[in-house]
């Protein structure tokens, strides 16, 4: 598996965040799982229950969380499969669409990192959503409108950027023609804006900082960023070695080649219908992106998870129109040859990310200090403090990937452990 060391990686610095809001002592307590958190983003499935189940049931062993996001990761790609075969897709276009899309090393934070896990739930249950589109389109029920807005509605307290749903309705419903699903259009806004209003009511949308809207300018260079992202281009690519930075770029340039001989090979057979599935595939790329375009100072490739769909399916239609039922052999053996390139270039992707990446050396840092703290203080006193100093690395690290002292309280299951980090005096210090 190409992301198989996502299944290894420890706990670290947000999650213990998650975990202690999920940290559940008696019966009494279990409403905190849906309740709203104060200065904290409303998300009590991905965060407060999730975690629950982490803390309780998998006792903080971190493989079964990461497998959840492996499981969620399977599940929408075949969700996508499922709807490209309702979009008309013969099976080789299918298979190059979800190949490319389940190989993007967009997805290398999202399968390595637990407190992301928001992320591929809330795409999971828009994709289930949009299934259920194509029932809505052959009878329009208060069932099947019910069942839609339950599924919104959980969208919407698993990932609120979902709350831009509706204008994906409208691209949907008018671009793929489908004059049932037009239905859903005004009912969803008002349940977008009612949602809004008590998500304001529960915490606040930051907008300073790391998640200071952008100037103009700002907001292109952000757009230019993610679309190079949508490419296959990891982050940091600048701190490649140069025969990998050359190696990369080579497989990007001769990929693009191929495809646009694909492209020529095939224009005659582009249509209306494809067009606007191209369109369709362009509009869902630019509405689930464009938020995050507009976040200069919070870069983050897993943003795409959503939106590259849209990017994947727009790119297959337009080297292979829905008119062609059959894939030509030219055609056929330069996708191919596409497809084993693009899976190499994420292969070279992943690799540099496994060696640079900070959700890596952040969860290996985390897992050593909290084993070596166990390891030298098995059991400890309720209420005590540990000193983290005289450490090879700066001890403020350590209080980043520990989230301060909630690792720790976690671990020794004590609410009432202290931690000092770089100063302090006590009979409990970890030093290297």
């Amino acid at each position: 598996m190409l992301f198989y060391r996502g299944l290894f990686n420890f706990y670290f610095q947000d999650d213990f965040i998650h975990l202690t809001l999920g940290w559940i002592n008696n019966r009494s307590d279990l409403i905190k799982l849906i309740a709203p958190v104060t200065n904290f983003p409303y998300r009590p499935i991905a965060i407060q229950i999730l975690s629950f189940i982490a803390v309780s049931i998998f006792n903080l062993n971190p493989l079964p969380s990461h497998l959840l996001l492996f499981i969620l990761h399977g599940l929408n790609i075949v969700l996508l499969w499922t709807i490209l075969s309702k979009l008309a897709f013969s099976k080789f276009p299918k298979f190059f669409t979800v190949f490319l899309y389940a190989t993007s090393s967009v997805h290398f934070m999202l399968l390595y990192w637990w407190s992301i896990v928001y992320m591929l739930l809330g795409t999971t249950l828009m994709l289930l959503n949009i299934l259920l589109f194509e029932s809505i389109e052959k009878s329009y029920t208060f069932s099947k409108l019910s069942l839609f807005f339950l599924i919104f509605f959980l969208m919407l307290i698993t990932n609120e950027a979902l709350i831009i749903f509706p204008l994906f309705i409208i691209a949907y419903s008018h671009i793929l023609q489908k004059t049932q699903v037009k239905k859903l259009i005004i009912p969803s806004f008002l349940f977008s804006i009612l949602f809004a209003l008590l998500r304001l009511n529960i915490a606040q949308y930051p907008l300073s900082g790391d998640y200071r809207i952008g100037k103009a300018a700002e907001v292109f260079k952000t757009g230019i960023w993610y679309f190079f992202r949508s490419l296959n281009l990891p982050e940091g690519i600048r701190m490649m070695t140069k025969g990998s930075y050359i190696s990369v770029f080579l497989l990007l340039i001769l990929i693009g080649f191929l495809i646009l001989l694909i492209f020529i090979k095939n224009i005659k057979y582009l249509t209306k219908d494809s067009m606007r599935l191209i369109a369709f595939g362009a509009v869902w790329y630019l509405i689930f992106a464009f938020p995050f375009f507009l976040l200069p100072n919070h870069l983050s490739p897993f943003y795409l998870n959503t939106a590259l769909i849209g990017f994947m399916i727009a790119l297959e239609t337009l080297i292979f129109p829905i008119k062609i039922r059959k894939i030509n052999r030219l055609s056929g053996f330069l996708a191919s040859i596409v497809l084993g390139m693009y899976g190499l270039l994420s292969f070279v992707n992943v690799q540099f990310l496994n060696k640079t990446h900070w959700v890596i050396w952040r969860a290996q840092l985390a897992k050593f200090y909290l084993e070596k703290t166990i390891r030298t203080f098995p059991t400890l006193p309720q209420g005590v403090t540990i000193v983290y100093k005289d450490t090879k690395v700066d001890p403020s690290e350590i209080a980043v990937v520990f989230s301060g002292n909630k690792a720790l309280r976690l671990y020794y299951h004590d609410p009432l452990l202290n931690v000092v980090y770089g100063r302090g005096e006590s009979q409990y210090i970890i030093s290297d």
